[in-house]
């Protein structure tokens, strides 16, 4: 069984948990399951719920639990931003990227710094993308990052495809 359809059959075991980790601050435990959740949600476009799920627990984290809320509000910058909420997207995603790098979390700025690129390509910004995204990369450490580099380098080609679709059609007219 896929581990999608896995999540889907424990579906309410899984928020139970969830719920149960965010009050008794197990912090651990959802930085652990953020990714699978975020992803999860992303692939079944429960954007709202997740939403809904993300806001909740960012407003039973305390002070100490910083690092988590950088990558709460990446997760949540992300469903925001599927769902055409663009300031509260941009500014949640910006938020987690200053969190971020603060912890040298770089997973979370690679997720955050991709979301922001498809944000301001689905925004029709696509030169302002394509300029975010070739700083992006140039800014990116060396060492392990090649997961977020491709990412990275897909939104690129997505953006300049569409910067070059664009320019096409207007030389047409």
């Amino acid at each position: 069984m896929h581990y999608v359809e896995i999540i889907q059959t424990h579906l309410d075991d899984i928020r139970v948990a969830w719920q149960w980790a965010s009050t008794a601050h197990g912090v651990a435990l959802l930085q652990r399951a953020l990714p699978v959740l975020g992803a999860f949600y992303a692939l079944r476009g429960a954007h709202g719920e997740a939403e809904e799920r993300f806001q909740e627990t960012l407003a039973q984290l305390g002070e100490e639990d910083e690092a988590l809320r950088g990558q709460l509000l990446a997760q949540l910058g992300a469903c925001l931003e599927r769902q055409g909420k663009i300031e509260a997207s941009q500014s949640a995603l910006e938020n987690a990227i200053a969190i971020a790098h603060r912890y040298k979390d770089y997973q979370t700025i690679g997720f955050a710094h991709v979301a922001l690129a498809r944000l301001l390509v689905s925004k029709g910004n696509i030169s302002s993308a394509i300029e975010y995204l070739r700083s992006r990369l140039a800014a990116l450490p060396e060492g392990d990052f090649l997961t977020i580099r491709a990412e990275l380098l897909l939104y690129l080609g997505i953006a300049e495809g569409r910067q070059m679709h664009h320019d096409a059609a207007a030389a047409a007219l």
